[in-house]
């Protein structure tokens, strides 16, 4: 079984990934692909360079993510031309992982905000949208990140509206509360998966 989890920036959806993985699923990031194609070296690195040049290197040869971030959420032109470079091998990458990942676990859980603006839905057997009010998404992205309200709000508009991924929901987690509430909602859903799982196997 394929699990799709995605949402808003801020939500809470690699917590309840990783969740799922304590309990035994397989875990993908869409987030460490993107990283990865990131790196010198790949040929995405080298799509970057010709198109945004050397500014958005750091000293040690690496692409800054927030200049580059500062570039790419600035308008959605910047951003969907930024997608259509670095889109098609992240989905590549993703579904060989997915396709290693089922001969090993029972469960595989892929953790990307863009699933729906991947048009991916159909490849998975389920799919959970993690939504979050704006004010608890900035409170939570200011502790792991250094990014600015501007920075992060410019990030909150490149995504669809939340009423776009609801319409492809399975499963919609208000994730508002504390951890505790986040394991009980998570054990719902586990219990539920596991029970479809069998009843099709």
């Amino acid at each position: 079984m394929v699990v799709g989890i995605t949402g808003e920036i801020g939500a809470g959806k690699t917590t309840l990934a990783k969740i799922f993985e304590s309990w035994g699923a397989e875990f993908i990031s869409g987030d460490e692909i993107g990283w990865e194609l990131l790196q010198p070296g790949q040929y995405t690195y080298k799509l970057l360079l010709q198109e945004y040049g050397r500014d958005i290197i750091d000293t040690d040869g690496r692409v800054d993510r927030r200049k580059l971030g500062k570039i790419v959420f600035s308008s959605p032109e910047e951003t969907r031309q930024f997608n259509d470079l670095i889109h098609p091998e992240l989905l590549k990458r993703l579904r060989e992982r997915i396709e290693k990942a089922r001969t090993r676990s029972a469960v595989v859980v892929v953790d990307a905000a863009l699933i729906v603006e991947w048009h991916i839905m159909s490849e998975l057997d389920t799919l959970i949208v993690v939504i979050a009010d704006e004010r608890r998404r900035i409170e939570r992205l200011k502790r792991a990140t250094q990014l600015s309200d501007e920075e992060l709000r410019d990030r909150f508009k490149s995504q669809l509206p939340r009423a776009e991924k609801l319409k492809y929901a399975d499963w919609i987690v208000e994730n508002n509360g504390d951890l505790t509430k986040l394991h009980r909602e998570a054990e719902r859903i586990w219990r539920a998966l596991n029970m479809q799982r069998e009843t099709h196997s």
